[in-house]
Order: structure tokens, then sequence, then C-alpha cells
């Protein structure tokens, strides 16, 4: 790997040009670059992988370029004694001066020669590129070998072949022989041993003098120390690769332009491509298109476009079940339901489910209408008949199809019954249909609805279901259905993904119809019929009026997709084409080029079955980066796509059309794919296989160009926080519409943010794709700023996570004092309670309740309730905050135990889980069971008496005074509340209160921040907390009596602590077996890791006792 060192330096106080620099070298394979800018400027926006300092030019040493300002007239000191000093042998000093007049008149020290001099376009500076030549001997005389198409006897190489081994400086020339392939020759010569000493000369111009070494006209050239020099049109010059920059102008448009993702699943890719329809054929002109969720699967990656047919064209132009317009050939303002293409500017041919728009409505009003009124009236009327039924559940009340089908259903006079998302949207409901009942509105991020709906109906269920949940909440509304229930299923997700529905639920007789309206579009004549005039009924009566929409301008395709994406609209979301209708424009819009070719001519592909080959309009060949910059035995390779490549020039000149690609290694088909087999990844020579579908992606931008010579290549990955793009912190934050990252917390999770499972999918894609992260659901959902900020700040070791390795680094971010122990405080509505029923969610298999325990805080938090929803038992949680004042671990097990006594005396058996603290407890507990006459079972969730202690000393110290420890707990339990990074100014300030009272008072203050935990209840809980950490730390291990029932222990696989017993010494504890078990986790998130309800489960003595 050859590494560049470029520097920098501040004269003038002008923006500095080095991130060009970063961005050249960066795109070279095999080359990276060190980067440094020498100034006291303040500068945000330049790559992270320049280094600024107010430092000297003499302090930088094995420079290859330094870039300087400001100089005019002889170069000044900077120029004559540091630059020499700080350049390696015949480095580069890159000079930017303004000159108005367009003359230079710097006087050039005699240790640098002028290379080039470069004007910046639209402003006064040039750019002067000399080289710094010192004061070395020269070099040897040169041989001069011409490389001729005329020579069949091939005598030069022989020639070079024999100034090579001498190691004598090689100059081979072709002269004024057009196609001659020398550029490609040379390129690979010079990747040979000692190819260094190899310079090629081009000559192809008339006018230059026959080619002589010793004549000025050359002499001068090859001093400059070129590699590559051409000599053409008067001019001399070179080949280099540059980045292609196609400019896309935001302008009007007058073809036909569709909308679509450059790549599946990233809706940052979302942009305007050129159409392949001919607008004077096109039927429609779009004035606005109306999103579905269909459009957000397609886009995200979770709907497949191979649904449309397997040509690539059939899956572009995928986007876009609706629009409102005007037809073309007659002049009528119309709306319709199209298969495919409804985001765009033109529709070729109208669908028969088309409508005239009536004269009071907008195009922006009939825009959307035609897709939920289709699939509500299908459904209510075509696929079931609600006029059958009397009461019904609708999910997703707010959003289009949801607010059509409420009214079609209340229209009916049925009782409704909805879902939605957020407060603000239940009074949208409430406001706009007032005969809702507010206790029919239940919520739809999660399965509370049916307990909704079965207490609303005693019972009974409801006759229909229109359903557009998933998973979990799919499962819970079939659930809803009432005896004979019809469930009209108009979600693809579930069907596409194959997902099971238990045939127990079809014991009550329901029906469970698929609703797939898109397939009206194909549907016979007198079907389409049927439905058009119960659309038209509807539009005649009133039934059917516009939906509230929220639009966006054509250019603002992406943040339209977003805000569907982010749930936040109400109604539809509509994106307008057109600002007037009748108009042959769209409104201003970026366009990535797209070529297409036309039907009706022929197209010749050699090569087309072997390797890489595809129909290419007129005359493309397919060349080789080996050419273009050179491979080590492939001269012959080179120099044969070099002749291509001259061909294609000499067409271009010749007024013909003419490309050609130099294509990188090509994956998956060909002689690279063979040699490496499946190992797609693997590096060669600095650069990737790139894939076909990459391939065929990029045509169309490197055949849009207007360049002769275009290449393409994957380049490998050269370091870490490499420059360019946004940053992992920035993707996240733009994928989830957060502007500023100090308005969320750096430790919540990104799914407490507000992730919901669409943004998921693009962020788990996006992070695989462009910062090689690979993460499962699981630890996407556990995923913090805080990690992704130490992945952006260079911890990637961290993040290095493998199947073999089975950690989850999303769980790595230990927390450490108290909140090692308090994950948090608790339902303060139920903390008196001492046993409280949760709920679960699976069939209750066991005979045996489980009895669970929480930790130092005494009281069930959310983790608990989420647990519970998957223990195949009954689930009691005891809870001991009531006894916060008593002072002795066997004082709480003692109030406690009447209570676990009621639970499970018709058993005579216990199984009793306990987390952390609550092992303390259940000991206790299980001691007093088994003297009266109980026999069971104990699963000690990181918990043990030995470990606990430890853990304790470890974390607040074993001498620790009353004061200092309530520091601890009022500054962790107020970091546990709030979620901010600011344990240690919370720490200092109440270690400076003299008391306790006093710093209860402070404490008191910044629970008034917050609405969730009153005052009372967190100073009671701090105090508690005190009591329970004193007993700890007193706790004897030495006299404690063991107990008799077998216990297992889930053990987290993070290490809290060193230098303890893999069964944390609970062989000393019991006379019973000990069984070990380890889950991914801290202390703290194991409690969120599914195998741990699992395992619950598992060794449940009912279940294990009924399984053998």
């Amino acid at each position: 790997m050859l590494n560049i060192k470029t520097v920098e330096v501040d004269t003038d106080g002008r923006l500095p040009i080095i991130e060009n620099f970063v961005e050249a070298v960066e795109d070279f394979p095999l080359v990276t670059g060190d980067y440094v800018f020498l100034s006291n400027q303040v500068l945000e926006d330049i790559p992270k992988v320049v280094h600024v300092e107010d430092g000297k030019l003499l302090a930088q040493k094995n420079c290859h370029f330094i870039i300087i300002s400001g100089l005019c007239g002889d170069l000044d000191e900077l120029a004559l004694t540091q630059a020499p000093k700080s350049l390696v042998e015949k480095g580069y000093l890159v000079v930017r001066i303004n000159n108005s007049s367009g003359k230079i008149n710097l006087k050039i020290p005699n240790d640098f020669k002028m290379i080039a001099e470069l004007p910046v376009e639209n402003t006064a500076e040039f750019i002067l590129l000399l080289q710094y030549v010192g004061t070395k001997a020269p070099s040897l005389e040169p041989i001069a070998v011409e490389i001729s198409d005329c020579d069949k006897e091939f005598t030069w190489i022989t020639q070079v072949q024999q100034s090579i081994n001498n190691k004598t400086p090689t100059i081979v020339y072709a002269h004024n022989e057009k196609l001659n392939g020398l550029i490609g020759l040379v390129n690979c010569l010079r990747r040979e041993p000692d190819g260094h000493l190899i310079t090629c000369f081009l000559i192809n111009d008339k006018s230059a003098p026959a080619f002589n070494i010793n004549e000025p006209f050359y002499a001068a050239q090859y001093a400059l120390g070129l590699a590559v020099n051409v000599y053409q049109n008067g001019k001399w010059g070179s080949y280099r690769h540059l980045l292609l920059r196609l400019e896309e102008k935001i302008a009007p448009r007058k073809d036909h332009v569709y909308g679509n993702v450059l790549q599946r699943g990233d809706l940052s890719s979302l942009r305007w491509i050129e159409g392949p329809f001919n607008p004077k054929t096109c039927d429609i002109k779009i004035a606005y298109s109306s999103l579905n969720f269909r459009d957000i699967m397609l886009a995200t990656g979770r709907l497949a476009v191979e649904l449309f047919g397997d040509s690539r064209l059939d899956q572009n132009c995928v986007l876009g079940l609706e629009y409102s317009g005007i037809h073309t050939k007659t002049g009528r303002r119309i709306m319709s339901m199209v298969a495919k293409g409804g985001v765009g500017s033109y529709v070729q041919e109208a669908s028969r489910l088309l409508w005239d728009v009536p004269e009071n409505w907008s195009l922006k009003d009939a825009a959307t209408v035609p897709v939920v009124y289709v699939t509500v009236y299908y459904a209510f009327f075509m696929v079931s008949d609600i006029r059958k039924g009397k009461s019904i559940l609708i999910h997703a009340g707010t959003g289009g199809i949801g607010l059509a089908a409420i009214r079609v259903a209340l229209a009916y006079n049925l009782e409704v019954f909805t879902t939605c998302s957020t407060p603000q949207k239940k009074q949208f409901l409430l406001d706009t249909f007032p005969q809702l009942k507010e206790s029919h509105i239940g919520n739809s991020r999660d399965t509370s609805f049916e307990r909704m709906v079965i207490e609303e109906t005693n019972g009974k269920g409801v006759d229909f279901v229109l359903n557009s949940l998933s998973e979990d909440k799919l499962l819970a509304s079939v659930r809803c259905l009432g005896f004979r229930g019809n469930f009209l299923e108009i979600g693809k997700f579930d069907m596409a993904n194959d997902t099971k529905l238990g045939m127990s639920c079809f014991l009550k007789e329901i029906k469970f119809n698929a609703v797939l309206a898109d397939r009206l579009l194909i549907a016979p004549d007198e079907e389409i019929a049927h439905l058009k005039a119960l659309l038209d009924n509807g539009i005649a009566n009133g039934t059917i009026q516009p939906l509230p929409a929220t639009v966006f301008q054509a250019h603002e395709i992406e943040q339209a997709f977003r805000h569907m994406v982010g749930g936040k609209h109400i109604g539809k979301v509509v994106i307008q084409v057109r600002e007037d209708p009748k108009s042959e424009f769209t409104m201003p819009v970026k366009v990535v080029k797209q070529v297409y070719f036309d039907p009706n001519l022929s197209f010749v592909i050699p090569g087309g079955l072997g390797g890489f080959g595809l129909e290419l309009e007129h005359f493309v060949v397919f060349s080789s980066v080996s050419c273009g910059r050179g491979n080590a035995g492939q001269t012959n390779y080179g120099m044969a796509n070099s002749v291509m490549e001259r061909i294609i020039e000499d067409r271009i000149q010749s007024g013909f059309p003419a490309k050609a690609i130099q294509w990188g290694a090509v994956g998956e088909v060909g002689l690279v794919a063979d040699m490496v087999e499946d190992k797609i990844d693997i590096d060669i020579g600095g650069t990737l296989q790139q894939r076909i579908s990459s391939c065929l992606q990029e045509l169309d931008t490197l055949l849009s160009a207007p360049d002769a010579i275009v290449a393409s290549m994957v380049v490998a990955e050269k370091r870490f926080g490499s420059s360019g793009g946004e940053t992992v912190i920035e993707t996240v934050m733009n994928i989830m519409g957060i502007r500023d990252i100090k308005s969320v917390s750096l430790g919540a999770t990104l799914s407490e943010i507000g992730m919901d499972s669409l943004m998921a999918v693009e962020i788990q894609q996006t992070l695989e794709r462009n910062f090689d992260l690979s993460l499962t659901p699981e630890m996407l959902r556990s995923l913090t700023f805080q990690k992704l900020l130490e992945y952006n700040e260079g911890k990637a070791r961290e993040f290095n996570v493998t199947e073999d390795e089975n950690l989850d680094f999303a769980l790595k971010d230990t927390p450490t004092g108290i909140e090692l122990l308090v994950r948090n405080l608790g339902d303060e509505t139920r903390c008196n309670e001492v046993m409280i029923e949760l709920q679960s969610d699976t069939l209750q298999l066991a005979t045996l309740p489980t009895i669970m325990i929480p930790g130092i805080e005494g009281t069930a938090g959310q983790v608990w309730y989420k647990m519970a929803k998957n223990i195949n038992s009954k689930v009691n949680m005891l809870q001991f905050h009531r006894f916060a004042e008593l002072t002795s671990i066997k004082e709480i097990a003692e109030a406690c135990y009447e209570d676990v006594k009621t639970v499970i005396k018709a058993n005579r058996q216990f199984y009793i889980v306990a987390y952390s603290y609550g092992a303390f407890i259940a000991l206790e507990l299980v001691a007093m069971l088994e003297k009266a006459g109980f026999h069971g079972q104990l699963l000690l969730i990181d918990g043990a008496p030995h470990f606990l202690t430890k853990l304790t000393h470890l974390h607040v110290g074993e001498n620790i005074t009353d004061n200092n420890l309530y520091d601890l707990i009022l500054s962790g339990v107020i970091q546990t509340v709030f979620r901010e990074n600011i344990r240690e100014s919370l720490a200092l300030q109440f270690s400076q209160l003299p008391t306790i009272e006093k710093k209860m008072e402070k404490f008191d203050e910044y629970i008034a921040k917050q609405s969730v935990h009153s005052s009372n209840y967190s100073k009671a809980m701090v105090h508690a907390i005190f009591r329970r950490l004193s007993t700890v730390k007193k706790y004897d291990l030495i006299n404690f009596e063991p107990i008799n029932s077998p216990i297992i222990l889930i053990r987290s696989a993070e290490v809290a602590i060193q230098n303890i017993d893999e069964d944390y010494s609970l062989q000393k504890i019991t006379k019973g077996t000990v069984i070990v078990e380890k889950i991914e986790g801290s202390h703290t998130t194991m409690l969120d890791n599914p195998i741990l309800s699992k395992l619950i489960n598992d060794f449940n003595p009912s279940l294990t006792v009924e399984g053998n």
C-alpha cells in the first residue's frame, strides 16, 4: 500500500483544497494518505481524516505534496527554504495564486520545475504544479524504442526486455499511428519489476517532428518526468482517471420521469429517473401522485420487485398505485388506480379503474380517493358484505384506508372499533367522526386493542376485522373476531413472508379473506363494472369524500416517503408533480439519466453468453482497468484493450457514436469469478469484484457520460472512517428524522426513541451496506446513539461481531455503580401491591405458577411485563416496596411469606425466579417454605450472595460512609430517570451538601422536572435502596444455613466481576444440584435477551415433568 502525505499550509486564510486531495487519493486502489492542514482556522466541515494543527511546515517531513497560497513575484522564503526540506525527492509543490490579469509572473527556483498551470473555473485563481528536482546528478541517457504497427516481427519486444534487464531508462514511442495500443502496454509494463524505468510518448499529430529525444520539442517534455506523454491537436497531455461527475440540475421536465430508489432499502437514494415513455403517445399527464403502504414496502425492500416480472424494465418503474391528472386525448380531469408507475410524470395507457373528477374536488383531493375507496368497497361489498354484520374493527384509523373504511362503515350503521398510534391521532378521529366512542379507539403499536375489543363487546368479539397490521398484532386481530366473523386482510407483509396462522382460530367458524385490491387491475370486465358502479354510487350519495392530505413537491420525494414511514401523517401523503396540470412541464426536479433501447431495432452483442454481456446501443466496447491503470503480467491484454480505446476515440473524432468502458474485476461470472470461486469480497489488487447487478446499475451513468472512455471499479476499503459521505450517526439520524442529536438521550435505545419496523429495515440495510455493520434485529433494537458515537470515534473493534464470538455488541455498554443494580424505578401505580399477576400472551402449559422477584428496586418495571408475555405459565410478581422501611433481608422475606404461600398452597410446590438482589429474598423464602413442607426449584438470574456482595463492594465500596452512599444513590437514580450522562456532575453536587436532608432537597428539585414518578415515591425508593444496600454490605456469608432445593443460575456472558466461581459459590448455599447457563448481555441488559424467558419456561418443574 502506497502512502501519500499531503500538507496544506494556510498562509492567507482562504478555504483549504486538501479535501480534494483526500477525495482523489482515497479513490485509488492500493493508495492511501496522511493529510495535514497547518492553520489556526476552526473548520467544521473538513474531512475527519485531515489532521488540523497550528504548526510549522518545517516539522513536516517526507511530504509528497505541499499546498501553499498567497505568493507573488519570487517564491517567498516558505517555498525557497522550507518546502524543499519537507518534500521527498520529486515531490510536488502546489501553489495557489490569485491573478485577475491571467498572467503568471512567479520566478521558479532552480530546484523546482513547472509541470502545469491550471486556471480554476469561474474564479481568478490559478494552480501551479511544481516538482522538486533537487540537486542530484542526472540519470542515465535513455534508450528510445519505437512500438510500431508495421513491425510484424515484434523486434521491439527484445529491445525493451534488454533495456529493462540492464536497468536503463527506456522511452517507448509511437509516431502518428492513431490506433496504436502503446498506452495499455506501458501501464502494464510499469507494474512489472523496474517498470518505473519505462516512459511513453504517443504522438498523434501530423505537425509534430520526427521523434528524437534530443530534439528540444521532446526533451523539454521528457524533462517533466511524466510516465505517459501524449501529443495531439497541437497540445501535450496525458491520460488520467478523474471522478465522473454528471450534473443533476434542478429543472422542469417535459419528458417521462418516474420516482424510485437507486438502492433498494435506502430511502436516501430516492430519485427521479428518466423514463421509457414517449409523452406524445401517453394517455395521462399526472398532476398529483399519492403514496400507499405498498410503495413504502417496495422502497424499503420489504416487498420484492420481482412480483412485477423478471425484466429489469418491469422492476424499475413500480412505485405509485394512484394519481390524478389530465387525460391528454380528452382534456378531462381524471383520477385513477394503476398497477404501477403512478409516481411519475406520465402514464402510457389509462387503466380501466378511472373516474372523472367531480367538479367540486381539486386534483389534489382526487389523488387521495382511488386506492383507499377501491380497497374498502372491494373488501366490504365484493369479498364480503358488511351489511350482514353489526360491528367492525378497523386498524390504523387515521391512515388513508382507515379513514375511508370508518366513513363507509358508519354510513352503513356499523359499530366501529379502531386503532391509532398517538393521542393526537385519537383526538383527530373523535373530532372527525363524532359517532365514534372514545372507548372504541385502541393502540395500533401493541396488542392491547384485543383486550379493548373483548371488554367492549362483553367477550363476543366483532363481526368484521379490516386488518393492515402484521405479525403478533395480526394474530391478536384474529382473536378479536366473534363467532362466524370475517377477517379482511389488506396487508401483504405476512402473506409475502408466509407467516403461520394457527388452525385453532377457525374453531369459531371464522372466514379469512385476502383483499388484494391491485388484482382488480386484471379482473374481468364485469367485475370492474360492478366495482365502478359501487364507487360511482358512493361518490353520488356523498359517502365517498376526499381525505386530508400532506402535500410534498416533486423535488421533496424523499421527504414524502420518510414522512409516511414515520407514521406522522393523517390521511394520505401526496406528491405534487405539476404546478399547472395542463402544462407539459413538471415542477423542477433533479433527474438521473437512464438509457433505453428502441424495441424496433436489432442489437448485436458479441460475448453476450460468456462473462458479462448485454444489449448496448450503437458502438460500445468493454475494456479493462488493466489497460487504464496497468496490471503486472497482462501487457498483451492491456495493449489489445488500448487499441480498442484508440478506435473509440477515432470514431468519435469522425462523428460516429462510440464508448469504451474500463471494467474492474467483475464478480459472479468470468475468469476472476472462477479463480476466487464464491469469495466475492476478496481483495484483488486493492479492488473488489463488482457484482453484475452493480455493473448494470452503473451502465446508465457510464453510457450517459460525454467522455469517450469511462471506467468503473470497486476500490477496497483502506481505512476505518474513510472520508466522504455521512457518518454512521448522521445516517441513522437522517433515517429516523432526528435533526439535532442533542434532542435525544445518547443512552436510549433506537426503539425507545421511536424506531419502527420500517425504519429498522432501512437502518439495518444501510449500516450493512455503507459501514459493514451486520446487525440482528435484536441487536438493532438495543442499539443506542452512544454506541454509534463510539463507532464513529474509531472503536470499531467493539463492533467486530461474529457468530463464533456470539457477543452482542449492542449490549456491551456496561453500567457501573448504582445503575448496575437499579434498572428503573418500576410502576408507581401498583408499587404497594405485594403480589401482582402479569399477563402472559402464550398458552399456559405449565400447571405450576412462576413467582418472580425483581432486583433491588423491589417493583415490577416494564422489562418484567414484557418478559411475562412469553412465559408458559401463570406469572406472579412479588414486590417488596411496601416494606421499604424494613432493614434486614430476613424481615422482608417474612413480610412477603404469606403472600407467596397463598399462590403455591394448592400445589405444595414452588418455582421461584429471582433477579440480582431478589436472590437474597428468594433464598430466605425457600428456606422458610422448605421448613413448612413445600418443595420446588429456584432459578436465579445473575444473583447469588457471594456474587452480589462482591459486586456491591466493587461498585459501591466496602467502607463507604452513609453520606457518600446517598450521593451515589441519588445521582444514580436521577441518571436512571433522566437517562442523561450527568452522573459525575450530579455526584459532585450532592457531595458538596453537608447533610442527607439537604441532599434530599436537591434531589427533589430534579424529580420535580419529570412527571413519571412522584416526589414521595422517588424519595422512598432512595431510602429503600440505601437500606437494602446496607443489608448486602453486612450479609453473613459464613453462617448461612444451606437450603435443599436445586438452583439454576442464569449468568450474564459479560463478566461483571473477576475471581469468582463459575456457579457464584452457590454450591455453598444449597445441598441440591446447581446448573449454570450463560446468555448474552450484562448484569442489566441480559433481562432484554429473549432467550431468558425460554430458559425460564424450560426449567419450570411442571413443564419438565410433563415433557418427560
